[in-house]
């Protein structure tokens, strides 16, 4: 069985949970804007929910979305990725990946000119086969401002209440809610 499954009537839901997460770090008092675009990666079916600016629409690539923080010079992404339980059926769907990432403006000049330096993410099914997989399953962070092999590294926020954690999408989302709280707390709020 699949940790983080919800129902298809919950993830409709999902994008405004989160939002109201990243209200943490979002200069608007509603969060960014989202959307839910389907994808076929994993899997046909599978459902991306993404964040942006709402200023315009993205483009294609999820991946490629960035809004800005309440830092001046910080912008951040995120989206989850969303898999069909059963592929012949769309009314459950598992947790394949949440990823959030920071970025740094490094010149005013330019735009598109960001700088990846501090990585959340939660893979929480992930292959037992994977060495890594304890520390993947749960919320973890990565220090991409870092030398190697630090940037590599799935720095574990709770591994050792991976159990608690992985229990329901309420616990799941509530540590990760707790993770971006840290990551505003002793990052981005010592930003000049």
């Amino acid at each position: 069985m699949a940790n983080i499954v919800i129902s298809s009537g919950d993830l409709f839901g999902q994008g405004k949970r989160m939002q109201k997460i990243l209200t943490l770090i979002s200069p608007l008092k509603s969060g960014p804007a989202y959307e839910t675009v389907p994808t076929n990666q994993p899997f046909k079916g599978s459902k991306v929910i993404g964040f942006f600016d709402g200023r315009s629409r993205p483009g294609p690539n999820y991946v490629d979305w960035r809004f800005k923080t309440a830092k001046t010079s910080i912008f951040a992404m995120y989206y989850e990725r969303w898999v069909p339980v059963d592929i012949n059926r769309y009314d459950t769907y598992y947790l394949d990946r949440a990823y959030f990432h920071i970025y740094e403006l490094e010149d005013n000049r330019y735009p598109d000119a960001l700088k990846e330096f501090v990585c959340l993410h939660c893979d929480p099914n992930e292959s037992d086969q994977e060495s890594h997989a304890g520390y993947k399953r749960v919320p973890h962070i990565h220090i991409k401002a870092a030398k190697d092999p630090i940037p590599h590294s799935h720095l574990s926020l709770g591994i050792d209440f991976s159990k608690q954690i992985l229990e329901s999408a309420d616990t799941l989302f509530s540590s990760f809610q707790s993770a971006i709280t840290l990551i505003n707390n002793e990052i981005l709020s010592k930003i000049p």
